[in-house]
């Protein structure tokens, strides 16, 4: 009988202790499509190709960050598979499952990128409580809300009679002041009846700006009326209103302001961001009449003065 080779040996050897263990040991290389599905992906190609030789539990896919995704004006959301390799039909990229891999049997597949439409949503001011979202959909499921970026909290989805695969939604952010001054994204899953070839997404952006700071200012009084100087800034313009009136739509000055000849009482001052829009408002502020001071007098005699 001829020697047995050193390398049949030793593989002989490996397949006895995977046998005693249990484990089912898949000789054949596994290949990895990547198909970016619209964006780029490695040295901006469309496509890429993975092979793992021996597959290997510890060689898992590449990640999102490792494959240079790019697609402007869109957001890498997951991934769909070619087969049904993941718990779940879609995959993020960040979680993994090792015992999954490799898996027997299974030889070459393919990861298609998933991809949501960044939508630009109107701006708004950090005193306001909600941002509102509406639209239609068609052949929709379900409808996912998820927030990927802010310290608020998303409800809503299909508006009734939710059972319908075509009608309107609508989704409520409520503001967090963590939310004050950053951007807040809020990714909407339309899935269709087939969960992995059947959905669409979209991400809603919008930033909360900050409430304009109140400016230092000093008030004086000229008699039976009184002004208010503000030391501002050219970003700002401003408002003075008897206090509980409405602002107006006229504001004034950019930078140093004066309100002069104002009769006494309480008054408001409206500061707006002239970038942002948003207004703060300083309320109560108080000029008084000078003239209001007592008169002293100080008579040091009394009596009739008689002449003859």
């Amino acid at each position: 009988m001829k020697k047995m080779s050193i390398f049949l040996k030793k593989t002989l050897q490996l397949l006895a202790v995977a046998a005693i263990l249990g484990v089912t040991i898949n000789a054949n290389a596994q290949t990895i499509h990547y198909d970016f599905n619209g964006g780029t992906g490695v040295g901006g190609q469309a496509t890429w190709v993975q092979t793992i030789d021996p597959p290997s539990p510890t060689v898992i896919p590449r990640t999102p960050a490792s494959l240079e995704l790019s697609y402007p004006g869109h957001v890498f959301i997951g991934w769909t598979s070619s087969i049904d390799f993941y718990p779940n039909p879609t995959w993020n990229g960040a979680a993994y499952n090792p015992p999954q891999w490799p898996r027997e049997g299974v030889e070459e597949f393919t990861f298609t990128a998933r991809w949501a439409e960044v939508i630009p949503g109107a701006p708004i001011c950090a005193d306001e409580l909600y941002y509102l979202i509406t639209g239609t959909y068609t052949n929709t499921a379900n409808i996912n809300l998820t927030v990927l970026s802010g310290a608020g909290s998303v409800t809503g989805g299909k508006n009734p009679p939710a059972a319908d695969l075509s009608g309107t939604f609508s989704a409520t952010y409520a503001i967090n002041t963590a939310d004050i001054g950053n951007t807040v994204r809020i990714l909407i899953e339309f899935i269709g009846t087939d969960p992995v070839c059947d959905n669409e997404a979209r991400i809603v952006q919008f930033i909360v700006n900050p409430l304009p700071e109140v400016p230092e200012y000093e008030i004086t009084c000229e008699g039976t009326t009184g002004s208010i100087v503000i030391d501002g800034d050219v970003d700002h313009v401003y408002q003075l209103v008897p206090h509980g009136t409405p602002a107006g739509v006229d504001y004034y000055g950019h930078g140093h302001s004066s309100f002069s000849n104002r009769t006494p009482g309480m008054y408001d001052l409206y500061i707006r961001d002239i970038t942002t829009g948003c207004i703060r408002v300083e309320e109560n502020i108080s000029i008084e009449d000078c003239c209001l001071e007592p008169i002293e007098l100080n008579i040091t005699h009394t009596g009739r003065i008689i002449g003859g």
